[in-house]
Formats: C-alpha cells, sequence, structure tokens
C-alpha cells in the first residue's frame, strides 16, 4: 500500500519536523491542528517500532503539547495534543494535573 511505504520511509523525520513546527507560536491555529492530527497519526502506524520512534519525538516535545493544552487557542487542537500526552507522558500525575488545570481554566467545563 503507498500509505505504508510513505509511513516507513517518512513517518519519523515528518514526526520531527511537526514537533519543530509546534515550537513557532506565529503557525496558524489551521496548521496547528493539522500538525497534531497528523503527529497523531504517526504514532499509530501498523509497525511498532515507527510508531515507537514517532511516539519519542513527540515526547521530547512534550511541553509544546502541554502549552497547546492550556493556550485555549482551540479545543479541537487542545484535544488532538491531550490525546498524543496520554501516549507519550511517563508520568501519569502530570496527566492528571494537566487536566485538572484545563479544567479550572475553562471554568469547570472539561
Amino acid at each position: 500500500m503507498i500509505q505504508d511505504s510513505w509511513t516507513t520511509k517518512t513517518a519519523v523525520p515528518v514526526a520531527r519536523v511537526l514537533m519543530a513546527g509546534l515550537a513557532d507560536r506565529g503557525i496558524s491555529p489551521s496548521a496547528r491542528h493539522r500538525f497534531l492530527e497528523l503527529l497523531s497519526s504517526l504514532t499509530v502506524v501498523d509497525d511498532e517500532g515507527i510508531a515507537e520512534e514517532c511516539r519519542k519525538e513527540v515526547r521530547a516535545g512534550t511541553w509544546a503539547l502541554y502549552e497547546e493544552v492550556l493556550s485555549g487557542r482551540a479545543k479541537g487542537t487542545a484535544a488532538y495534543a491531550y490525546w498524543l500526552l496520554q501516549d507519550v507522558e511517563t508520568v501519569p500525575a502530570r496527566l492528571e494535573r494537566l487536566l485538572a488545570t484545563a479544567r479550572h481554566l475553562a471554568g469547570g467545563r472539561l
């Protein structure tokens, strides 16, 4: 399948570039959303070795995901960032604290 071939050859470098792009606060909300959407798909590809390498790239930039969740820019984008954090965060208490903080910031609407 073409997608499988593409994923195998480029997934990790693409994940690295997408994470670097998220560090740029000047990118548009729609681009941020697409970056996170694509990252989400790269971390769950059928090849577990590639998926784990992509998760490593995401893990290296978790601060950008936390910032995205807490930024208040867009709910859908924050959701993608949170889902990615669920996949890569190694300290569950951080996720619990993040969710509590995000709920507080949203006035309990989460």
